[in-house]
């Protein structure tokens, strides 16, 4: 065996590890034109999960969000529901605290173009 060195082999084994539990992408369309995409990632937590919302698309469109919360969940800290303009893109982070397995912490969010 050529080159090998100490740091090829973990003398110590990991002390953590990321997740990103689900990802679910929503795409708004008129047409052939897509008008807004939702990513939302669902990251689990030691009390429930860590949710991310992440909208991109046509400037200027008055956009509703509506995510509802998992049974048996409580929301601890932003909204799962919001109105906006989309102006480039527009993020969003909500804390929702539960018993439930991280499995059962998704929920399908739904975004609708206001007039």
């Amino acid at each position: 065996v050529w080159n090998l060195t100490l740091a090829d082999f973990a003398l110590k084994p990991s002390r953590g590890a990321a997740q990103g539990l689900r990802q679910t992408t929503v795409s708004l369309t008129r047409g052939s034109q897509v008008i807004a995409t939702l990513l939302k990632t669902v990251t689990p937590t030691r009390t429930g999960a860590l949710i991310t919302y992440r909208v991109s698309g046509l400037a200027g469109q008055r956009l509703r969000l509506n995510d509802p919360l998992p049974e048996g969940s409580e929301l601890v800290s932003g909204q799962n529901t919001a109105t906006f303009t989309l102006d480039g893109e527009w993020t969003a982070q909500i804390e929702v605290r539960g018993t439930l397995k991280p499995e059962a912490m998704t929920t399908d969010p739904t975004l609708e173009v206001l007039p």
